[in-house]
């Protein structure tokens, strides 16, 4: 009996410490599952949620294209990306990078067990437990896609867990292919470059879709330490190289290449396109796509140009742009005697207010201040053909009547204003057409103060003038800043025969899909009557073919065109066009410097002449419409019968001159003459040496401080000629 006690008390004994173990199992068990579910959570409280986990949109590069189709860039923000498709990657691509990165990548549900085993085994040997994570191509994705972004605070190992949860997530939702799709897209190659395409323009300068096997590894290298093995970090390419033999090693270990292409690939010789700048890479034509972007961001959100992979369809000409270029350049370098050391251009289409050309400075890579629209410069006397304008509108003629001579205006609150000429010559009586080409500056003043500063104002604004205009007397002849493109739009609306249409750059815009989310529309409207705009461009085609701007003179072609210079030859002007094409051309200082008596028809005519000789091969000789004049022909605030009589005078003694008899030179065939539009003291033309000699001497509107006017600049526009004015009193 006492043995069976014994048994059964060891066996209760036994029992009840099995139970206690049991309850100690399953206690810890349940502390375990606790644990593990309070890891879990605090691991997946971050994710994204599992139904709506995707790929998230990637930030892709915009492009710029000329009117031809041409490329002109791209432009990116802190990511230069632009996706590509599955059948564009090269097949050599993607066995590199599977050979390198993930060799089960094809086998593995999302996280590679033998992968993590044989990380785990490489990192006891180094000592560094952390070295190596084992994670498969897919996991690489996710943390790039959501972990770094959206769960910053888990700690390694819980990122790696989360990593292996969405990995299997998103193998389960998407092909092996597309996984693979969207991680060369998105992960990063070096040199800002975001995606296999921008890595293969950055690095090779073409698609990646035409890169070779040599390439195609190097490529494939990246991933792993792309600031490492960029081909750019080192002179001599040597971490790029032997990271690309590597990547050459393993593929062939693989299967996926033969020992002769290894070989023949890894002896391959590695030919760079060039670092590309951050921002924007490749602009051919910068002044002009930096003035696009400007445009877009007017147009659209800010962060579209650098994210949305836009395509920007511009007005620009290739063949155009490239000629203007060379011909500031070349026309800056003639006149650096001449201490100028900068100039600018720019063409409209005077029928759409389309930019075909923009030059905003001799090298972009000096200065990227662009001149055309950044620069307000006073422009002179090429200002003055919208006073004439206004004239004009007010029932004058070209054939009205002004005294050249002089005149003071009592300013309130200041001193005396007294404008002068260039020469500080008189013409005395002369006629409107006639002061307009020899840009004589009392009759421009005389007019202004007749009709108003206020009234020239508006209708310089009506044109295209967007600048704050004083309305001062001074403002007559270009006291007042503007740049040179509000400028040469103002003169398109006088080739546009009064219709305005505001400058543009951009034609359509699409997102990377095409569709089309921007489209310009001419919004063109009349601002000034066709016949008082034709009467002021009759007149300046006089400026070129009799006038100050007979440098810019192209044989075959009617041009009409104003020339300008100013403030102690600081500014030189000229803007001329025909009925199509308009171009401005400025040179000048960037400090304000003085040049060397460089006046608009010497320095800007010339660079006009030489690009737009080019430019008008494309065109056929076109003619602007023929005015028609006023039947009575108003005077500017002169007496008609002293008028007449000095008229009179002047007739007599320059039909001695030239040995006729006075009659034909009577006031009533003056009169006839001009009520049909025509100009008698015009008609008369110097021979070529004087003329020749008066484009060389031609001083232009130059504008002075007059030292007893502050507020009134004196502007000798002094275009007209210094030598032989007995011979031209009248014009």
């Amino acid at each position: 009996m006492g043995f069976v006690r014994i048994i059964t008390w060891i066996s209760i004994k036994i029992i009840a410490l099995i139970k206690i173990i049991l309850f100690t199992i399953l206690f810890v068990l349940l502390c375990a599952t606790a644990f593990v579910n309070g890891f879990l959570s605090e691991v997946v409280k971050d994710l994204p949620l599992i139904e709506n986990l995707g790929v998230p949109d990637l930030a892709m590069t915009s492009k710029i294209y000329a009117a031809d189709g041409t490329l002109l860039g791209d432009v990116f923000g802190e990511e230069n990306r632009e996706l590509v498709g599955w059948h564009q990657i090269p097949q050599d691509l993607r066995d590199a990078l599977v050979a390198t990165e993930d060799q089960d990548f094809y086998e593995h549900p999302g996280f590679d067990v033998r992968g993590i085993a044989r990380a785990f085994r490489e990192n006891l040997e180094s000592g560094d437990l952390t070295a190596q994570g084992g994670s498969t191509i897919t996991q690489q994705l996710v943390r790039n896609l959501y972990l770094d972004t959206q769960t910053d605070t888990i700690k390694k190992f819980e990122r790696k867990i989360a990593e292996i949860i969405l990995a299997t997530k998103l193998e389960q939702k998407y092909s092996k292919d597309e996984i693979l799709t969207f991680y060369l897209n998105q992960v990063y190659f070096g040199s800002n470059a975001y995606g296999v395409e921008a890595a293969a323009q950055t690095y090779f300068g073409h698609s990646v879709s035409e890169c070779d096997l040599s390439e195609c590894a190097l490529l494939a290298g990246l991933p792993q330490a792309p600031s490492t093995y960029s081909p750019y970090v080192d002179a001599d390419h040597s971490r790029a190289l032997i990271r690309r033999s590597q990547v050459l090693h393993r593929m062939y270990e693989e299967g996926y290449i033969t020992r002769e292409e290894m070989e023949e690939a890894d002896t391959s010789e590695i030919v760079l396109t060039g670092r590309k700048d951050v921002g924007f890479s490749g602009l051919s034509y910068p002044y002009f796509s930096t003035y696009v972007i400007n445009e877009v961001h007017d147009l659209l959100p800010y962060t579209r140009l650098y994210t949305d992979g836009l395509r920007i369809y511009t007005t620009l000409r290739p063949n155009w742009q490239t000629v203007a270029e060379e011909q500031v350049i070349a026309g800056i370098a003639n006149l650096a005697d001449s201490n100028v050391s900068q100039g600018a251009l720019v063409t409209l289409d005077a029928r759409t207010g389309a930019i075909r050309a923009m030059v905003g400075g001799v090298d972009f890579n000096e200065s990227e201040f662009n001149r055309v629209w950044q620069a307000k410069r006073q422009p002179g006397s090429s200002f003055k053909p919208y006073v004439y304008l206004r004239a004009m509108m007010d029932s004058y003629s070209p054939n009205s009547l002004v005294r050249d001579g002089p005149v003071e205006y009592e300013i309130v609150g200041s001193t005396t204003y007294r404008p002068h000429n260039y020469d500080y010559s008189y013409k005395g009586i002369i006629t409107l057409r006639t002061a307009l080409r020899l840009s004589r500056n009392i009759p421009a003043v005389r007019i202004t103060d007749i009709l108003g500063p206020s009234n020239i104002a508006t209708i310089a604004r009506a044109c295209g003038i967007e600048s704050e205009l004083y309305p001062t007397l001074s403002m007559g002849i270009g006291a007042s800043e503007v740049t040179l493109l509000e400028h040469t739009s103002a003169f398109a609306t006088l080739a546009n025969d009064g219709v305005r249409n505001i400058p543009y750059a951009i034609e359509r815009i699409t997102d990377a899909r095409g569709t089309v989310i921007y489209q310009h529309n001419t919004n063109s409207h009349r601002v000034v009557a066709e016949n008082h705009v034709r009467l002021v461009v009759n007149m300046m085609e006089s400026v070129v073919t009799a006038g100050t701007g007979t440098r810019a003179r192209i044989t075959g072609h009617h041009i009409a065109g104003k020339t300008g210079t100013t403030d102690d030859w600081k500014d030189a002007w000229f803007l001329g066009f025909t009925p199509s094409i308009v171009t401005g051309v400025w040179v000048g200082n960037d400090d304000n410097s003085q040049m060397a008596r460089v006046t608009g028809g010497r320095g800007p005519a010339v660079i006009w002449h030489d690009y737009m000789v080019t430019v008008l091969e494309e065109f056929n000789d076109e003619t602007f419409p023929i005015p028609s004049y006023p039947r009575n022909v108003r005077s500017m605030d002169i007496d008609d019968s002293q008028a007449m009589l000095e008229i009179e005078k002047a007739l007599q003694d320059l039909a001695e001159e030239m040995g006729v008899d006075s009659e034909d030179f009577s006031l009533e065939q003056l009169r006839v003459l001009q009520a049909r539009g025509e100009d008698v003291f015009g008609n008369i033309k110097p021979d070529d040496d004087d003329e020749d000699s008066r484009a060389d001497d031609e001083g232009e509107d130059v504008i002075e401080d007059d030292e007893d006017e502050e507020e009134e600049a004196d502007k000798d526009d002094g275009e007209e000629e210094e030598e032989d004015d007995e011979d031209f009193i009248f014009f």
